[in-house]
C-alpha cells in the first residue's frame, strides 16, 4: 500500500513509500507532516483540499512576446541575453518583447505549487 506524507501547510509532498498497513504508515510519519493513503509524483503533483492533484505549470514563453499577467502572483521571469546578461522582470501587467536579434534564455521563477519553465527563444 503506498502512502503519501506531505507538509500540510502547503502540499508539499515530502515522500511516498510503499508500507505493509496503517501502522506502519503512521510509525514513519515525522512532526509537522501529514499522511494520505495513495500514490503521488512529488514533480508534478501535491495534495490540496486534501487530495492529491496536479501542480499548475506557468505557461511558457514560445515567441518573442509574453504576458507578464500569465505568471502567478510574486513571481518573475530570467532573461539572459545573447551575451549572458540577465536581467529579472516581475510578474505585471505588461508584456515582454524581445526585439534585438540573437538567443535568449528565459526561465520564470515562480512560488509553490507552480512549475516553472525554461525556454530558450530566438530573435531572428
Amino acid at each position: 500500500m503506498d502512502v503519501v506524507y506531505f507538509d500540510p501547510a502547503t502540499g508539499f509532498i515530502e515522500a511516498v513509500n510503499d508500507v505493509l498497513d496503517a501502522d506502519e504508515a503512521e510509525e514513519n510519519i515525522r512532526p509537522g507532516i501529514t499522511m494520505l493513503f495513495g500514490s503521488a509524483d512529488h514533480r508534478t503533483q501535491y495534495v490540496s483540499g486534501g487530495a492529491v492533484t496536479d501542480r499548475p505549470a506557468v505557461p511558457p514563453m514560445t515567441g518573442t512576446s509574453y504576458d507578464l499577467n500569465q505568471l502567478p502572483a510574486g513571481s518573475s521571469i530570467v532573461v539572459a541575453d545573447p551575451e549572458g546578461t540577465e536581467t529579472t522582470i516581475a510578474a505585471q501587467d505588461d508584456t515582454l518583447l524581445l526585439i534585438d536579434a540573437g538567443t535568449y534564455h528565459v526561465r520564470s521563477i515562480s512560488p509553490f505549487p507552480a512549475i516553472d519553465f525554461a525556454s530558450e527563444v530566438t530573435v531572428p
